[in-house]
């Protein structure tokens, strides 16, 4: 299964920069496995490298605003997923054997449209504004996705920004992963279902924010009741 080597090599590569996040600069090893970590997920599912890499970059333009002395820990990352990413999608995704009928569409809450409105023939204008119509129902299959995770993502994603202490940079690297991800699966359409592995990719991010909002609410609760959350979240 292309989907789960690629969120396997996605694990691999973020327990790989993990320790970066905490100020400790990246060797050419270091970088060396994490290339190839990013290669493997480049050529098995492309939504899985799509959302890593729009996490690092997210995460980076973020650090150029508010944490300026962490760029340089994980800039080179950005720098190497980024190439290797797009020196694989220029060679295998754009390649004449590649099946155009299979590439990706902007196309906004597909997964609530049949294929008859997808496909209809529209003016620029018209196409603008059916969209924007869906718009304002993808958000609400993000929470019908995972009716337990999302609701305590967003409280924890709420208490983070909200806070006064200082984001940390691993906080923003999950942020920016169910934020690449919603969007992505809100907007981009792949044939036959294929951009429900958007979100499918955000959920190990979705899960971890939420497991970290219940940490309060774990806090003196019975051991039933921890035992409900985890095989709710599950």
């Amino acid at each position: 299964n292309g989907y789960m080597l690629a969120l396997t090599y996605m694990m691999l590569a973020v327990i790989t920069i993990l320790r970066d996040f905490k100020r400790i600069p990246p060797n050419p090893l270091k970088l060396t496995i994490f290339g190839l970590f990013c290669f493997v997920m480049s050529g098995t599912k492309a939504p899985v490298v799509a959302i890593f890499i729009g996490s690092l970059n997210l995460t980076l333009a973020w650090c150029f605003f508010c944490r300026k002395e962490t760029v340089t820990l994980i800039f080179r990352y950005v720098i190497v997923a980024n190439l290797i990413f797009c020196s694989v999608f220029l060679w295998l995704y754009l390649s004449p054997l590649h099946d155009t009928n299979m590439s990706p569409k902007f196309i906004v809450a597909s997964y609530w449209r049949d294929s008859a409105d997808i496909f209809a023939s529209r003016a620029p204008l018209a196409s603008l504004l059916e969209n924007l119509k869906w718009a304002v129902a993808a958000p609400l299959f993000l929470f019908l996705y995972l009716p337990f995770s999302m609701p305590f993502a967003s409280i924890g994603i709420t208490k983070i920004l909200s806070s006064t202490s200082e984001v940390k940079v691993e906080e923003m690297f999950l942020i920016s992963g169910v934020i690449i991800g919603a969007v992505l699966t809100s907007c981009i359409y792949f044939p036959l279902g294929g951009g429900i592995y958007f979100l499918a990719t955000a959920t190990p991010f979705i899960h971890v924010l939420a497991l970290r909002s219940l940490q309060e609410i774990w806090s003196g609760s019975p051991k039933l009741l921890k035992l409900i959350t985890v095989v709710l979240l599950s």
